[in-house]
């Protein structure tokens, strides 16, 4: 009697254990796939947001770099042709600086 009590409560028991394990397996893969899939969709959502962003930086950087660059070729060209009357000034004036005075000597 006591051997078959024992492997019944050893047999329920065992059961009981099986199916709590069971369950217990399910559960804990269902959350850790769900945890998972959490993890991916946010890692897909940050870089897709991240990739957004530093295009954006890039597109505002590169449109400063061109302004920058028609600023500085407007200045340089409104320098050459300030710099070019100087020196056409500047020979009128010696041309005939030397022209009056060898008229003179």
């Amino acid at each position: 009697f006591l051997g078959f009590f024992s492997s019944i409560i050893f047999g329920f028991l065992c059961s009981i254990s099986s199916v709590t394990g069971i369950f217990l397996g399910f559960f804990s893969s269902t959350v850790f796939g769900f945890l998972c899939s959490i993890t991916s969709i946010t890692g897909i959502f940050l870089g897709f947001f991240s990739s957004i962003i530093f295009r954006l930086f890039g597109s505002i950087t590169g449109i400063a770099g061109l302004l920058s660059s028609i600023i500085f070729s407007l200045l340089g060209s409104i320098g050459g042709r300030i710099l070019g009357l100087l020196s056409s000034i500047t020979n009128t004036v010696l041309g005939l600086f030397c022209s009056v005075s060898c008229t003179v000597l």
